[in-house]
């Protein structure tokens, strides 16, 4: 959503970055789901950054992010969350 704006700047902590987003960035501001596809191009972007080893993603009045499949993000997300781990 080109509205989506950070409402804070970019708090990095022990390998951390917390990112507080406007609720544009919400795919149903109902639910308080974020799109998939969104945390993970955050996630797997900005972990390629030097120090960052997770991101804590929150929005602004909003409690508690939901994935699409309603799972709470309860800690911050690596890109192992998105890697898969089977062997073929």
């Amino acid at each position: 959503n080109p509205d989506t704006l950070l409402t804070n700047s970019p708090d990095l902590n022990d390998g951390i970055l917390e990112l507080v987003f406007s609720k544009d960035i919400l795919q149903d501001s109902e639910q308080a789901v974020i799109a998939d596809e969104v945390m993970e191009t955050l996630v797997r972007t900005l972990t390629e950054q030097e120090n960052v080893e997770a991101v804590d993603v929150k929005v602004e009045d909003v409690d508690q992010l939901v994935n699409e499949n309603g799972e709470e993000y309860t800690e911050p997300v690596t890109k192992q969350a998105f890697t898969p781990t089977e062997k073929l």
